[in-house]
């Protein structure tokens, strides 16, 4: 191929002419090669040919079109029979030689698909850990929240033990108070008798003394 177009650019060098090449590679590729322009010496080629010319033309493009179209199958055919192999069916055609590039194929696929699935194991391994950390996050949030509203409403033990106490205190001492007030009207009323007996004591003294007094001896 690379002769062939050094060979039509020498062509219209050596011969002053306009030359125009077109290749297609068994694999349907494309190569051209124009001295000036593709384009400008199709046209001159089409007008000079007339219509018998575009016949031609036609005709060639069928051809090819319908040479590709059984390239195509017979690529499609290989694929087909390709993966056949790869799946462990119509292995008694191989060679050993071609047993042995199947196996490598095989392998060269087994390490990419491990490697895939340990890339994506460890990224889900990655996301899992994110969220663990989130959730424990959130999770002390909510712990702190709960014992600050524990510590507003629950009174402690010493506050229970004191209010108790408190009570208890003012309830003996209004006991102590009823009793206090019982025991003065108690005491009234004794030094009340006590006076009394007092006063009544000097009467009967004086009156031994008067007896006394009446039968002296």
């Amino acid at each position: 191929r690379s002769g062939l177009l050094k060979k039509a650019y020498e062509l219209s060098v050596l011969c002053d002419a306009e030359v125009a090449l077109i290749i297609f590679s068994g694999t349907g590729k494309l190569f051209e090669f124009a001295s000036s322009s593709m384009k400008k010496i199709l046209e001159r080629y089409r007008k000079y040919g007339g219509g018998l010319h575009d016949n031609s033309i036609a005709t060639r493009d069928a051809e090819y079109w319908r040479n590709e179209v059984m390239r195509m199958k017979e690529h499609i055919a290989c694929l087909e029979e390709s993966q056949r192999h790869l799946l462990g069916e119509n292995l008694v055609s191989l060679s050993v030689k071609n047993l042995q590039k199947l196996e490598h194929q095989l392998e060269i696929g087994a390490n990419r698909i491990r490697t895939r699935k340990t890339q994506i194991l460890l990224e889900q391994i990655q996301e899992l850990q994110k969220k663990e950390h989130f959730l424990h996050g959130e999770n002390n949030i909510l712990k702190t929240k709960l014992e600050q509203l524990s510590t507003r409403q629950v009174p402690s033990l010493g506050t229970l033990i004191y209010t108790s106490t408190v009570t208890t205190t003012s309830t003996t001492s209004a006991g102590a108070g009823v009793e206090d007030n019982a025991g003065g009207h108690d005491s009234m009323n004794a030094m009340q008798k006590m006076t009394l007996h007092s006063n009544f004591q000097p009467a009967t003294s004086a009156q031994n003394t008067l007896q006394l007094g009446y039968y002296p001896d």
